[in-house]
């Protein structure tokens, strides 16, 4: 959340103050007319929707990723099964969730410290979900 009220705020500050890109847009807009300053206007639009989408390559990337592999394990069927305590294990889900991980481990090591700790980020509720599993997993063995 504290990622989203950066966003709105830059946004809001980036639409009502008069940046370089606004006084010279209002500039041509006075001197030309609206009609002769779009193109002027697209290249300003296109040069913020560039820099933004580059500042958020990395996630895109990595979203790409998961879905691609969700697509995998629906699409392959390789055929081949381990049975593990009497639980089969397809390959196409040991494949899938092997590159969960990889891409789990890329985000990490992607993302800044500073930017998960902005966002609040913590291991605090991913060890209590290991331990409930953990105790879930003992009380089935007894």
């Amino acid at each position: 959340m504290a990622s989203l009220s950066t966003f709105l705020i830059y946004l809001f500050a980036t639409n009502f103050s008069p940046g370089p890109n606004n006084i010279t847009a209002l500039s041509n807009g006075m001197r030309f007319g609206w009609r002769r300053t779009w193109p002027f206007r697209a290249g300003m639009f296109t040069g913020f929707a560039v820099v933004m989408l580059l500042c958020g390559l990395a996630n895109v990337a990595l979203i790409a990723a998961i879905i691609g592999c969700i697509l995998l394990s629906a699409n392959w069927r390789p055929g081949l099964a381990v049975d593990v305590f009497g639980t089969r294990l397809e390959l196409q889900n040991l494949v899938r969730d092997g590159l969960l991980v990889v891409i789990a481990l890329l985000s990490l090591w992607w993302t800044r410290d500073e930017h998960r700790a902005a966002n609040g980020f913590s291991w605090e509720p991913i060890r209590e979900v290991a331990k409930l599993f953990a105790g879930i997993f003992i009380g089935r063995l007894f």
